[in-house]
């Protein structure tokens, strides 16, 4: 007994230049897209110097508010800068303000 010869389904030849041009396109319309979502997200460019006196001044309205200071929030100037340095800065700033501790 033999089996019959399985015959291969005629396919068409690979279109090279059809899969560049696609693959071309995809490229530029994902490059175009992150692109624009890159510039639209992107947090914009702070100096740490004007966090620092944004935070200070924050400080120094809230020392004189007294008991009726409310609590703030982020100062605009401190956009972009990582939570880790605002913690730095509050530190050095309560330390001025109150002195280092004893130990």
């Amino acid at each position: 007994m033999s089996q019959p010869y399985a015959t291969q389904p005629a396919t068409k030849p690979f279109n090279w230049r059809r899969w560049a041009l696609w693959t071309t396109a995809a490229s530029v319309v994902s490059f175009s897209v992150c692109g624009a979502i890159g510039a639209a997200t992107k947090e914009p460019s702070t100096d740490p110097a004007a966090c620092k006196a944004a935070m200070a001044q924050q400080l120094h309205n809230g020392i004189t508010a007294g008991s009726r200071a409310t609590t703030s929030t982020r100062p605009p100037e401190c956009a972009g800068i990582d939570d880790k340095t605002l913690q730095r800065f509050a530190t050095e700033l309560l330390q001025q303000q109150l002195g280092s501790p004893t130990p």
